[in-house]
């Protein structure tokens, strides 16, 4: 949440992780959901989404 507040794109890097209001918000539309295999590819992966990015 702390990072909505100061305008950054959430990423959230967990196998588990269920975000808060999860029911209500689509979080896949306007954050970076990793799962923790990927954290040596994180650079990569965060490096590849273009700017005009709009969600999945």
């Amino acid at each position: 949440m702390e990072s909505i507040l100061y305008g950054c794109v959430p990423v959230m890097i967990s196998d588990n992780y269920v975000p808060p209001f999860f029911q209500v918000l689509n979080w896949s539309e306007f954050s970076v959901i990793l799962p923790e295999k990927d954290v040596p590819k994180l650079k990569l992966i965060l490096m590849d989404i273009p700017l005009s990015w709009k969600g999945q």
